[in-house]
């Protein structure tokens, strides 16, 4: 009898230790490719590719000219971290939320923490004046300027243009420009005044092809 009892005890213990052995052998190869258990059709998550960072407007509310009670909501989408919305004029936050905006175009920056960026031009209307609602530029090369011709609606007419701090001028059309940034004004037969900052880059040209 004794001696069933204990072949009874010496082989429950055998099989404690090899359950103990397997679920160890379960536990190293749960790690992959560790301690010699390679797992072909183990693979490492696949890493989503992040989205593009874009800048929208979401919310826009012109203003009356000579004021300045322009709003604006800007929105941001991808990217990640945390965002930063910044006007070379009016400074940054990270809300989107800009107020007390004159007429005109103004440039906005988004960004995020891992340096990732997209800029949108939002124009600011007046709602009783003059306003430059469109433009064609034409870039210039080596051999000729550039030119650009802007489009103006609203206010009270005749109208009248100037580029940057220049002279006044009747036509829509300058002419023999280099590359680089231009702000260009209109105003109104009532002094009601709309800028617009149009940008002008260097134009490859047959000749030097």
């Amino acid at each position: 009898m004794g001696s069933v009892l204990v072949g009874f005890i010496g082989t429950k213990n055998k099989i404690a230790l090899t359950m103990k052995r397997f679920l160890i052998a379960i536990l190293l190869c749960s790690i992959p490719y560790a301690f010699g258990c390679k797992s072909e059709s183990w693979s490492a998550p696949e890493k989503k590719p992040e989205q593009e960072l874009k800048i929208s407007l979401g919310f826009k509310e012109d203003t009356h000219c000579g004021e300045e009670k322009g709003t604006i909501i800007l929105v941001a989408e991808g990217g990640s971290g945390h965002y930063k919305f910044h006007s070379p004029q009016f400074g940054e936050n990270h809300s989107g939320l800009f107020n007390d905006l004159p007429a005109g175009s103004h440039l906005f920056i988004l960004s995020d923490e891992h340096g990732n960026s997209d800029s949108l031009e939002v124009l600011i209307e007046n709602l009783d004046g003059v306003v430059i609602e469109s433009y064609t530029a034409e870039n210039p090369t080596i051999e000729e300027g550039g030119s650009i011709r802007i489009r103006v609606k609203g206010g009270e007419p005749p109208y009248v243009y100037k580029l940057d701090d220049g002279l006044l001028q009747t036509g829509k059309v300058f002419n023999n420009l280099n590359p680089g940034l231009f702000r260009i004004t209109a105003i109104d037969s009532k002094g009601c005044e709309f800028s617009r900052t149009i940008k002008l880059k260097e134009k490859t040209s047959l000749a030097s092809i």
